[in-house]
């Protein structure tokens, strides 16, 4: 498909729609650089071009000069020097004497060849190279120990640890035996009782016979029911302790204040209606469950929750 020179459109124009006849500008054919969107592997079809409608980007060209005879020549300068003192030397010739008074003989020593220097450089090459090979296995050796001794303390105090952990599970474990709490306590004590009577039972299988083993069962089968039932009484003690604790803490919650973070950073805290009197409900309740001090006490806690009830009208039981 070649889009036509010219195309004829319809615009509204005052409510209107005219014919309007527009000229299709072409630019020259060249290669547009892919800016973005989707080319078809296979057919090589692009898909949304970012320069499907837009113009080439014509390469700019630099008006600086590029070539220039003072980047291949280095600037020469001439100056002149003078020795600040004019020197001599005189040699003794006949009819003038050169006094040797302050001369000094001077006796070459051995010659030394290039062969003996470079043997001698490479000497003191080697001790420094020995030297500095010393120092630096020796500053390896001390980062080793001083890892080790690291790593040794690290060891040390994971085992310590370790064994607290261990300690305190142990700990935790014969507490939960002892004093269960949860659900999953008692599951753990009705299952170590399920053990115990499993063990006990083979023991009195494969020791005794006849009534003897009938006696040592139904001993067995009674003490299973006495622990059974203290389990039981603790439990009820625990669920007891845990109602009067989610009470307790409802009650706090409804009888706290409206408290929200201020502008300042601090805490504001707001009273309501509402809250004093959840506090003094609250205070109520404390004081009926509250163990039995004095009898003028009791009697004054027993009239206020009277009086306290009578304000709903309800049926109590």
């Amino acid at each position: 498909y070649r889009m036509p020179d010219k195309l004829i459109v319809n615009v509204e124009i005052d409510g209107e729609f005219r014919s309007v006849e527009l000229d299709v500008v072409r630019y020259p054919d060249h290669e547009k650089p892919f800016l973005g969107g989707y080319r078809h592997r296979l057919t090589g079809v692009e898909y949304h071009h970012a320069t499907a409608q837009t113009r080439p980007d014509y390469r700019k060209i630099s008006t600086k000069p590029r070539n220039s005879r003072s980047t291949q020549t280095a600037p020469t300068i001439t100056r002149e020097q003078q020795t600040a003192h004019d020197a001599a030397t005189q040699m003794p010739r006949p009819g003038y004497h050169v006094s040797t008074e302050g001369d000094r003989i001077r006796i070459a020593g051995k010659y030394v060849t290039a062969d003996e220097v470079f043997a001698h450089r490479l000497e003191k090459i080697l001790i420094i190279q020995r030297a500095f090979q010393k120092w630096k296995h020796r500053r390896y050796i001390e980062s080793l120990k001083k890892i080790k001794a690291e790593y040794d303390d690290w060891q040390e105090q994971d085992a310590t640890e370790m064994d607290r952990l261990r300690a305190a599970r142990l700990r935790s474990e014969y507490e939960r035996r002892l004093k269960p709490k949860t659900r999953a306590d008692f599951d753990n004590m009705y299952a170590a009782l399920a053990n115990w009577k499993k063990d006990k039972e083979e023991h009195i299988n494969e020791t005794l016979g006849g009534p003897d083993r009938k006696v040592a069962l139904y001993g067995l089968l009674d003490k299973e029911a006495r622990i059974v039932a203290g389990i039981g009484r603790h439990k009820t003690a625990i669920e007891e302790t845990n109602t009067n604790k989610r009470v307790s803490q409802y009650l706090k919650k409804t009888a706290a204040p409206h408290r929200w973070r201020a502008f300042d950073g601090g805490t504001t805290l707001m009273e309501t209606n509402a809250t004093i009197r959840a506090r003094q409900l609250k205070e109520l309740y404390d004081s009926v469950t509250a163990p039995i001090s004095t009898y003028g006490e009791r009697m004054e806690t027993l009239l206020l929750l009277k009086c306290t009830v009578q304000e709903h009208d309800c049926k109590l039981t």
